[in-house]
């Protein structure tokens, strides 16, 4: 699963590369509404996608069902192959994050852990069908969206929304990609010059991989659970999403001290929004059942 959420993460990336600096917008939108009927019409007219959207508070919900796979496999020469020469390193064993009565809890066990490297013979990718609609989805959220940032934002009807989640559904067998993204992220890695280095969004971006029985058949999204997201729970996953990040593909490998790591991840998201409206974090080591209390004063740059 973590193998197809870095998949997944690099396919929307490459997506949002695609899209910037080559998009005709259209007429400018002058609030919300207006952005919003675009949007639709987009999806609708031109693109001729089958997309269910609903705006709950200031979270834009997409919904994007196919009867395409959205992975396509290759297999590799050389075949199945595995290696007896085992090396250790820091892993996660388990992590989850979650933000309640103001503050965030962090569960997890991390630890050295002995790897063997192997192969089952064969890579996975997007499809070509989810390539193409995405980079469409993504497309039409700018050509809609982004005029209104040269707006006024005193007036809510003249914002866009806080947050968007993007689900795509391959509804013949039940599998889903979701991705929960800032919509001023969005923004800012897609203008020119990128006013967010593309490795800081990859480690913003929410994105997630998920099967159920519920998702087959279901053209309307309604297995969906649609909720306006709070700072809070988006953040939480994000410093999950940090620290997968940190742990398998940052070029500055983490020390052994997990607690250091984990507060020097929790205090770079909650900066990187000035986001101030928590008391603190808790973090529990599930090996020795130990919790680390760290009040919002060390965490938060002043």
């Amino acid at each position: 699963m973590q193998k197809f959420n870095q998949i997944a993460t690099i396919g929307f990336l490459c997506c949002l590369l695609l899209i910037s600096g080559c998009i005709k917008l259209p007429p400018t939108s002058k609030t919300q509404s207006e952005a919003y009927k675009k949007l639709i019409s987009l999806f609708k007219d031109e693109y001729q996608l089958d997309v269910k959207t609903r705006l709950i508070g200031e979270t834009l919900w997409i919904y994007h069902p196919m009867e395409h796979p959205l992975f396509k496999y290759k297999v590799t020469k050389k075949g199945p192959t595995k290696s007896n020469q085992g090396k250790e390193k820091i892993s996660i064993k388990y992590l989850d994050a979650v933000y309640k009565d103001n503050q965030f809890f962090v569960e997890y066990d991390i630890g050295l852990a002995k790897g063997y490297p192997q192969s089952a013979g064969y890579g996975s990718d997007y499809s070509e069908e989810l390539k193409s609609n995405q980079r469409l989805l993504l497309d039409a959220i700018k050509r809609s969206f982004f005029d209104l940032e040269n707006l006024p934002t005193t007036a809510r009807e003249q914002r866009p929304p806080k947050f968007i989640v993007l689900i795509v559904a391959d509804i013949k067998i039940g599998m889903k990609l979701t991705a929960i993204m800032n919509y001023s992220d969005f923004e800012h890695v897609n203008s020119n010059p990128p006013r967010i280095p593309h490795d800081e969004y990859s480690k913003r971006y929410i994105n997630s991989i998920e099967g159920k029985t519920a998702i087959i058949g279901d053209l309307n999204g309604k297995h969906l659970d649609y909720t306006d997201i709070i700072w809070g729970d988006f953040l939480a996953k994000q410093i999950v999403n940090r620290t997968f990040f940190k742990y398998g593909k940052s070029d500055f490998k983490p020390s052994s001290d997990s607690i250091k790591e984990l507060t020097d991840i929790i205090k770079a998201t909650v900066n990187a929004y000035n986001y101030t409206e928590f008391e603190g974090a808790s973090l529990l080591n599930l090996e020795d059942q130990m919790t680390e209390r760290i009040p919002s004063s060390v965490l938060v740059i002043k």
